[in-house]
């Protein structure tokens, strides 16, 4: 199988060229989050389908949920165009904490958010990490909870502990089949492009090393891992699992301009 492998489009901020065909050899493309928002995915995941008639294999990004939508309400759009999608040339396969079984491959997907651990060194440090993290990303003023309220970093730690067991039982299930678990949200802090280690905020953009490692490491490991949510291309190897991202970031920045992404990215299995 030759995967087409893209992410952070960002197209609620950004203009984006698409290419006028996908890649002959391309059989499915699967996006690792921040397309666009929720409300406006139905529309750009058709648009791709008649171009490219291909079929699209998705998780969400944080940058989904930052709609008029609530995180929930976001959650349930995005399952709907799973369901509206039986009438198109091909499908689309929503992965909320959900596995698919496509040609003898497992595809684990999940946002996953991070475990606020990124090279942390001592555990009491962990409440000022949740305390402080509000300051430092919109997600906690940009996604509203259907009671009104702000997407917490306390709600964004629970999201990660649900997604990591998921992901964890899932590879476990399977352990005879090969596995790509695609996430938005980095899994491990080597993948994290240099350019972000000191970063004051990347411990929401990348979980600590002891998230996935052992996983990694393991019989149950994933052949491919594959995350968005950085705007800098990586293509990095621990223990059993190849963790890949090829984001196309905002083009406002020069650095992210000369990210090395590329519209031809196609993985094979």
């Amino acid at each position: 199988m030759n995967i087409w492998i893209w992410s952070d489009l960002h197209l609620e901020q950004q203009y984006v060229e698409f290419p006028l065909a996908a890649p002959a050899q391309a059989d499915v493309i699967l996006c690792a989050g921040d397309w666009t928002t929720a409300d406006k995915l139905e529309d750009q995941m058709r648009s791709a389908i008649q171009r490219y008639n291909l079929p699209i294999i998705f998780v969400a990004g944080n940058h989904e949920y930052q709609c008029d939508l609530s995180f929930e309400a976001s959650r349930h759009v995005m399952a709907s165009i799973v369901e509206k999608s039986l009438h198109w040339n091909q499908r689309v396969h929503v992965l909320d904490n959900e596995f698919l079984l496509y040609q003898d491959i497992v595809f684990v997907g999940s946002t996953l958010w991070t475990d606020f651990l990124y090279q942390l060194s001592d555990l009491a440090e962990l409440p000022w990490r949740v305390k402080e993290a509000e300051s430092l990303i919109r997600d906690f003023t940009a996604i509203k909870m259907n009671d009104g309220e702000n997407f917490s970093p306390s709600l964004m730690l629970q999201q990660h502990r649900i997604a990591s067991h998921f992901i964890h039982e899932t590879c476990q299930r399977f352990i005879d089949k090969r596995k790509v678990v695609i996430s938005h949200h980095i899994p491990h802090e080597a993948a994290s492009a240099d350019v972000y280690q000191t970063s004051a905020s990347n411990y929401l953009y990348a979980s600590g090393a002891s998230a996935f490692e052992n996983l990694m490491h393991s019989s149950d490991a994933p052949h491919l891992w594959i995350c968005g949510h950085t705007h800098q291309s990586t293509d990095i190897q621990i223990g059993k699992t190849r963790i890949i991202s090829n984001p196309f970031g905002y083009r406002r920045f020069k650095s992210e301009r000369e990210n090395s992404f590329r519209w031809d990215y196609v993985v094979t299995l």
